[in-house]
Parts: C-alpha cells; sequence; structure tokens
C-alpha cells in the first residue's frame, strides 16, 4: 500500500502536470499549416514557418489549445499562470522529469484509488503544518 505521502506528492504532481498538459487526443491529428495561423500567434510563439512545420503535429495542437486558454483568461488568471510556469522552469530539468513520471503513474490508477489519493491529500493538508512537516521527515527518512 502506498504511503500517505506518498500519495500526497502524486496528487500535488498530478495538479501541476494537469496545468501543463493539454487533454490527451485519442485520435492522429493533422498537422497545422503555418499559413493558418494568426498574425498574433505567429507572434506569440515565434516560430519560422520552418520550425514550426518541423513540430509534430499533437505539438502544434496543444501549443493552439494553449493560446485560446491563455485567451481566455483573465489578468488575474494569467499573472497566476505564469507564476506557476516560472516556479515550473525553476525546477531542476531531473525533478521535473520526476514529476512527470510521477504524473504519468498516478494517471495510471484506478478512478477508485485516485480517489484515495485526493482524499488523503485533503486530509493531509487539513493539518497543522507542524505536524506536515514531521510526516514530511519521517517520509524522507523511510525512503
Amino acid at each position: 500500500m502506498m504511503s500517505l505521502n506518498k500519495c500526497i506528492q502524486i496528487v500535488g504532481l498530478t495538479i501541476i502536470a494537469l496545468m501543463l498538459v493539454g487533454p490527451l487526443q485519442a485520435e492522429p491529428l493533422d498537422a497545422v499549416p503555418f499559413d493558418g495561423l494568426s498574425t498574433d500567434q505567429r507572434e506569440v510563439f515565434g516560430f519560422d514557418q520552418q520550425t514550426w512545420n518541423s513540430l509534430p503535429a499533437k505539438k502544434q495542437h496543444n501549443l493552439l489549445r494553449g493560446y485560446q486558454r491563455w485567451q481566455q483568461m483573465t489578468p488575474q488568471q494569467r499573472a497566476r499562470a505564469q507564476a506557476r510556469f516560472k516556479r515550473w522552469q525553476a525546477i531542476p530539468p531531473e525533478k521535473r522529469n520526476q514529476l512527470q513520471k510521477r504524473f504519468k503513474r498516478f494517471d495510471s490508477l484506478t478512478p477508485k484509488q485516485k480517489r484515495r489519493v485526493l482524499k488523503a491529500r485533503k486530509r493531509f493538508r487539513a493539518l497543522p503544518p507542524e505536524r506536515r512537516q514531521e510526516l514530511r521527515r519521517q517520509w524522507r527518512q523511510s525512503n
């Protein structure tokens, strides 16, 4: 059985990953022609035609979905998203890879297991900060 702290870490990573990763596509996607991008999209993405055309279709579609979400955000939501992205960029690449692997592990859980993890995370977050810190310390020592 997974420890409470491991569950909590997986949930936290899942939330981060969901903010960074768009919904998964079930069908293959067609490439988006560079000429199909608006002037604003070209400026925001900063790609020339050759670079855009070299991107996998999935990456192109993910960028367009992110652009659309960005356009719908309020200034406050954009500021929060930028702050989260800065924090993500500040994480060393090895740690980001580890977080992504943990997200994939969480994502592979059954819905029942995910609910248990989320419930455990909620209980953990309700604990006083000192108790959370002590549990984290114990978890680190046991791993």
